[in-house]
């Protein structure tokens, strides 16, 4: 909700144990603006956020499921041509 604002999301992944989320967006410009924009502020219930670039996700099985995805827009984009 908070970050939807700035740019369409690509993927969301919120890891409530670890009080984190992981915020993907489909440019990266609208990436940078939305880091600049939501750090050090706060979200519902006061708490301060401290927004980072992270690097890819090293779960084997989300690594599969990108590799998934790309495979399937790439077949897409060959049988809309």
């Amino acid at each position: 909700r908070h970050f939807g604002e700035f740019g369409a999301i690509e993927a969301l992944r919120v890891l409530k144990p670890k009080g984190c989320a992981f915020v993907t967006y489909t440019a990266r410009c609208t990436a940078e603006f939305a880091k600049e924009a939501m750090a050090e502020q706060s979200l519902d219930h006061d708490e301060q956020l401290n927004v980072r670039w992270a690097y890819d996700d090293p779960n084997p099985r989300a690594k599969a499921a990108k590799l998934r995805d790309y495979a399937q827009q790439m077949l897409s984009a060959m049988a809309a041509r």
